[in-house]
């Protein structure tokens, strides 16, 4: 029997679900403009990870989805082996699409559509967790009420929305942690991945920070957001500033 699962294993599992989820939206959104051959390339692609896409599907109910019970998918392997083989697997797949996204497309603009829809999925991902707290009735001071608000709390919610959880090796390094101004190093960004091309890696890293500034700008309209990409070796950095 599979190890028992805990709270922090269905968060974590919950954030590989919704990676899932977004690469469905750019793959979508791509093959509107893309050719034969990359469809014919990203079918071969979904085939050889078929078990993890499988792993990752969703439920839907009224249009809304969401992840597979995490009992239903695992297996006799211990739960966080499991789980760091599934995330292992999804980046893998992740590297090969981007590879095929970049030889295919034949026009920037292409990657521009990307930006918009990953934007669009951080604001959607924000708007999901600010339900989910009002429910909760949690004590936040995420909402954008101009006595309380803070960028403090939004970091909380960038671990346990995007990455799945606060580990006890962190994956956002801070450097600096205000209430209006926030900047830390990613120590899991695409970059910092194994396999794959810089080119690959590069388009990656720019749609997942895509993300993050849909999802901190749904919360807190006037934030300024930059991702820098140092040079090889270094991490890359993001900066937060309420204006």
């Amino acid at each position: 029997m599979p190890m028992l699962t805990g709270p922090s294993h269905h968060l974590y599992y919950a954030s590989l679900h919704r990676r899932r989820l977004w690469l469905s939206h750019l793959t979508e959104a791509f093959e509107k403009k893309a050719g034969p051959d990359f469809l014919a390339d990203r079918k071969r692609l979904d085939s050889s990870f078929a078990r993890t896409l499988r792993r990752l599907s969703a439920d839907s109910h009224l249009g809304i989805q969401t992840p597979l019970p995490l009992h239903v998918v695992v297996d006799d392997t211990p739960i966080d082996s499991f789980l760091t083989t599934l995330s292992e697997e999804l980046d893998a797949y992740e590297h090969n699409l981007f590879e095929l996204m970049h030889k295919a497309a034949t026009e920037q603009s292409w990657f521009a559509s990307l930006e918009e829809v990953s934007q669009l999925w951080g604001r959607e991902l924000a708007h999901e967790s600010r339900i989910a707290l009002a429910k909760a009735d949690a004590p936040t001071d995420l909402m954008p009420e101009p006595a309380s608000r803070s960028l403090r709390g939004l970091t909380l919610m960038f671990y346990s929305v995007l990455q799945g959880g606060d580990f006890a090796w962190k994956p956002l390094l801070f450097r600096r942690r205000t209430d209006r101004e926030i900047q830390y190093e990613l120590r899991a960004c695409p970059h910092r991945k194994p396999g794959g091309s810089l080119e690959g890696a590069n388009l990656a890293c720019r749609l997942e920070a895509m993300i993050y500034r849909g999802f901190a700008q749904a919360f807190f309209s006037d934030v300024e957001f930059e991702r820098r990409s140092p040079n090889a070796g270094a991490y890359c950095v993001d900066e937060l500033t309420l204006r």
